[in-house]
């Protein structure tokens, strides 16, 4: 199994939230690996088109890791 986590500044960056995925993680026994992905907006234009609300629109993007 593979776990992908999305750093999204203010709400998935702090050193206690990757903590506690690590805890979680390391009592799976069956992960893999798992990936740290910087949040990214380029699903903005889709809620747009949809006109839903994209919650995360103030969030600033990370650079690519």
């Amino acid at each position: 199994m593979c776990i992908r986590y999305i750093l999204v500044p203010g709400w998935t960056d702090a050193l206690e939230s990757v903590d506690d995925l690590a805890r979680f993680v390391s009592e799976l026994g069956m992960v893999e690996r798992v990936d740290a992905l910087p949040f990214h907006k380029l699903g903005a234009s889709k809620h747009e088109a949809l006109d839903v609300p994209f919650p995360l629109r103030e969030i600033r993007c990370l650079p690519p890791l």
